[in-house]
């Protein structure tokens, strides 16, 4: 059997044996297999769900409208909790002035 007989008759064979392993080898380092997918796919869908469990704008703004009021509430109160202070320290100090 000559060179020329043997590549006759092997040759696609050994072709194919050669290719088909170096065509996959490429394809797999080229595109993503389906765990790889299914892994982004999973990672993906959790973050979607924790944006959509994220406040909106809309509530953010109200939250900062209602701090602002419960801010001007603070200040209301302590304007009044200096005047009930004063009065205490008044009462207290007649009161220890009255058993001296």
């Amino acid at each position: 059997m000559t060179l020329l007989e043997f590549i006759e008759r092997w040759g696609s064979l050994i072709m194919t044996a050669i290719l088909l392993p170096g065509i996959a080898a490429i394809l797999r380092s080229t595109f993503a297999s389906k765990v790889d997918l299914d892994t982004e796919k999973n990672r993906i869908t959790t973050l979607e769900n924790k944006v959509d469990s994220l406040p909106s704008a809309k509530e953010f703004y109200n939250l900062s409208e209602r701090l602002v009021d419960v801010a001007g509430d603070v200040k209301a109160i302590n304007v009044g909790l200096t005047h009930i202070t004063k009065g205490v320290d008044l009462l207290t100090e007649a009161e220890r002035r009255r058993k001296e």
